[in-house]
């Protein structure tokens, strides 16, 4: 018997009609809580939560542009602690942004990570003032 396993899927609407629903395609193992946001340029970006294999979750990225997905990128520093609940932004100027909850320090804390240069920046302690606007 096959395992079961969590998995993020996708449709379309041309209009009319729903297409039926596709996986995401090289999704890790288990993959939960998506996001997604679409930048103004029409690419849809979806970050999630996935299993590393190895029972750790991780925060993970893909990008869907004109009809090809990207590979899967791993957004925050690799770890062996939980990494979870991300959210995605992209501001007025087109900065597109993950932040999310990591056990760091013997706790929770909001991580966050920038789109540059064609990969994730490395992840920063969201400052105080800003965990109050969220």
């Amino acid at each position: 018997m096959e395992e079961a396993q969590l998995q993020v899927m996708y449709v379309f609407f041309d209009g009319t009609d729903w297409t039926e629903p596709q996986k995401v395609p090289e999704m890790p193992k288990d993959s939960t809580m998506p996001f997604v946001a679409v930048d103004d340029a029409g690419v849809l970006w979806l970050v999630f939560v996935g299993n590393d294999g190895a029972g750790q979750d991780e925060i993970y990225s893909v990008r869907l542009e004109k009809g090809t997905w990207s590979k899967v990128q791993l957004v925050n520093a690799a770890n062996d602690v939980p990494d979870v609940n991300p959210f995605i932004e992209i501001d007025q100027t087109g900065a597109i942004q993950v932040t999310w909850e990591g056990f760091r320090n013997n706790g929770y804390t909001l991580l966050t990570s920038r789109w540059q240069d064609e990969r994730w920046s490395e992840e920063q302690l969201l400052p105080q003032e800003d965990k109050e606007q969220i």
